[in-house]
């Protein structure tokens, strides 16, 4: 009798470790499963840390607060000696007012200059010869110009 109760132990401890290692395969591949259906339903504002945007405001998840601006372009060769260095000073006293870090980012993206060429084709209207021939080679200019995408704006 005391021979049979070391076996039944050992049979005993044996079915209930391999229950336990076959609960516990289960259970990490249903949870293997599970996490790769909520990888399937996360959404963009999970995915890249965005809890709202309002107006120019954009919340994080963290709980920051970021604030965005646009900035339309400017040509600054359009600008005199003294109106860029006027600009220069302006900008260079906004920015250094701000005491906490920022980063600057420029968006490049094309530049629509329809209302420019249907500004040229109405004045070939009004125009005379020698102004009508330049006005067209203007035309042709700018839009081998949008064709080619080299107009660019930030």
């Amino acid at each position: 009798m005391e021979t049979l109760i070391i076996p039944i132990i050992i049979l005993i401890s044996v079915i209930i470790g391999g229950s336990i290692l076959i609960l516990y395969i289960n259970n990490s591949t249903n949870k293997k499963y599970k996490d790769e259906q909520d990888f399937d339903k996360e959404t963009a504002q999970h995915f890249i840390n965005i809890k709202n945007i309002n107006d120019k405001y954009l919340y994080t998840n963290e709980g920051n607060v970021m604030m965005y601006l646009r900035i339309d372009s400017i040509s600054i060769d359009l600008y005199s000696k003294s109106e860029k260095e006027a600009l220069m000073k302006s900008l260079t006293a906004e920015l250094s007012e701000i005491q906490y870090p920022f980063k600057f980012i420029a968006v490049s993206r094309p530049v629509d200059i329809s209302p420019i060429i249907s500004n040229m084709q109405e004045m070939i209207k009004f125009s005379n010869d020698n102004q009508k021939e330049l006005l067209k080679k203007e035309i042709i200019e700018m839009n081998n110009f949008a064709l080619s995408g080299d107009i660019v704006e930030r």
